[in-house]
């Protein structure tokens, strides 16, 4: 279908045309695409639409047209696309700092708002195209002006344009255009959108999957906001060894699901679809543990990055840049021994063994295959308990 689209828009364009989505606002009604000349504008496609008398529908509610645009208009480098609450506010916030590089939308820097002092916020370009084959031309044109597009929850008190800060400038270089979204990865519908944009690459991060399943276990955005009058989480234990968990308090994210339950920490199995979609070309891989100092030591760090800043075409991070850590004041401190690796849980840690035994054997082949530096302990299978 992508391909009839495409076929369909490069047709319309050849003979002077501009294509239309003709929408009913009426969801039991179809859809369809027209190419109008390309003088037309929205209004006057709008009267013709009202005026056709061939349009089946045209009594029964009113139609809306939108103008759609093509995937190689999208200014856009490079997306990091996962995994989740495996480090992409670090790694997004240390890439924003690089003088080449301009996430969109671009983060305000401003303290009420941006209470973590973020230099790169998650987009939601493929989420606002929807279901369509081609993206619409306007949000297009948003997107390449650096004004589009925010999605999930807003701080209160701000608008969007509050929370959407200045493009960097140029000042002679070329600028490297990218967003953030890690949970991208999990949608095979837009991974294919992205796979459209031709210049576009693909970041992934993954981490240790027990050591997911402690952060998980901790997010307060889809499933507990940890409120006094709130019902209590499960225990670890059973969040850790369910393949769906009910959200003890439903959100308007979380529905009745929550959704990071320990499924999402096959990230290899993820990674390959993503691949199959681009070609390991243009995808990159890194383990968590590889930039963080903690695990790597600063050139440890810094080889990790400049190994991504290869890929993506950028000149290597300056010599005195200082790499950051984000997303942690809000995050209650692990313990030195995680829970899930004590001896009281040595049972629940056998059985996430096996659960995650292809993951843990997968990681460090499909990681040097993508480009990324493996961690001692992930080439030996080790787990975050082992190490």
């Amino acid at each position: 279908m992508y391909d009839d689209m495409l076929g369909f828009w490069d047709r319309c364009r050849s003979v002077g045309g501009r294509l239309w989505e003709v929408s009913p606002s009426s969801a039991k009604l179809p859809g369809s695409v027209l190419c109008m000349a390309k003088s037309c504008s929205s209004r006057e496609v709008q009267a013709w639409l009202s005026n056709d008398r061939s349009n089946s529908h045209r009594n029964d509610t009113e139609a809306l047209a939108t103008e759609l645009g093509h995937w190689r208009h999208l200014k856009l480098d490079f997306v990091v696309a996962g995994f989740e609450k495996c480090g992409t506010s670090s790694l997004s916030h240390n890439m924003a700092r690089h003088p080449e590089v301009q996430f969109f939308p671009p983060a305000a820097m401003n303290a009420r708002s941006n209470t973590d002092d973020q230099n790169a916020q998650d987009g939601h370009f493929f989420w606002q195209v929807g279901a369509r084959l081609l993206p619409p031309a306007d949000l297009v044109r948003q997107f390449n002006a650096g004004l589009c597009c925010l999605g999930g929850a807003r701080p209160p008190g701000f608008s969007d344009s509050d929370l959407i800060g200045p493009v960097k400038g140029q000042e002679g270089r070329a600028i490297v255009i990218g967003e953030r979204n890690p949970v991208y990865a999990f949608q095979r519908i837009i991974m294919k959108m992205v796979s459209l944009v031709p210049s576009a690459k693909v970041v992934l991060l993954a981490c240790d999957p027990i050591r997911w399943l402690h952060s998980a276990y901790g997010d307060t955005l889809n499933w507990h906001a940890g409120g006094k009058d709130d019902p209590p989480r499960p225990p670890l234990r059973e969040f850790a060894l369910s393949d769906f968990v009910a959200a003890s308090k439903p959100t308007a994210l979380s529905h009745k699901w929550y959704n990071l339950s320990r499924r999402r920490a096959y990230f290899t199995f993820f990674t390959e679809g993503v691949t199959r979609l681009l070609g390991a070309e243009r995808v990159h891989m890194l383990h968590r543990d590889s930039i963080d100092q903690r695990f790597a030591g600063t050139s440890g760090v810094r080889e990790a990055y400049d190994r991504l800043a290869s890929f993506l075409h950028l000149r290597p991070f300056p010599p005195d840049f200082a790499f950051e850590r984000r997303n942690v004041r809000a995050k209650v401190a692990l313990p030195d021994t995680l829970e899930l690796c004590t001896r009281q849980e040595r049972e629940t840690l056998k059985v996430l063994k096996r659960y995650y035994r292809a993951e843990y054997s997968r990681l460090p082949s499909w990681i040097s295959r993508l480009g990324g530096l493996v961690p001692d302990h992930v080439a030996s299978n080790r787990t975050c308990c082992d190490a």
